[in-house]
């Protein structure tokens, strides 16, 4: 993730990568968070064979990801003071870019490329 992110502009997807790039100049987090109905709408239309456990599948997942961020960076995955931005999905994915791409300081700079490397390390 480091070498990755110490090329450029990047974005790099996973739940640990907020804590292993904490000090890393230029880095800039983001936690994108929704409504556990929101949440459960988008499992039930991805995944409809598993509908009816929608719910504890997303609760279960959740309780991955803090144990994982708690064991391996001793951090609570949803401490706001570790993210430089926290949106909601529900405003769309085109304005999640555009928000986070202003809040980074990215337009002033005429640095923003449309095509960016992407690292999932889920």
């Amino acid at each position: 993730m480091k070498a990755v992110a110490s090329e450029g502009n990047c974005v790099i997807v996973g739940r640990g990568a907020t804590c292993a790039l904490g000090g890393v100049p230029g880095a800039f987090h983001v936690f994108v968070y929704a409504s556990l109905n929101r949440k459960k709408r988008w499992f039930t239309e991805t995944f409809p064979q598993h509908a009816k456990i929608a719910e504890q599948e997303l609760v279960a997942t959740d309780k991955r990801r803090s144990a994982y961020i708690k064991r391996f960076y001793q951090q609570d995955w949803t401490d706001r003071r570790l993210y430089n931005l926290m949106i909601n999905s529900c405003v769309g994915f085109d304005a999640m870019v555009e928000a986070t791409i202003a809040a980074a300081g990215l337009l002033s700079k005429g640095s923003v490329e449309r095509t960016v490397p992407v690292v999932t390390t889920r």
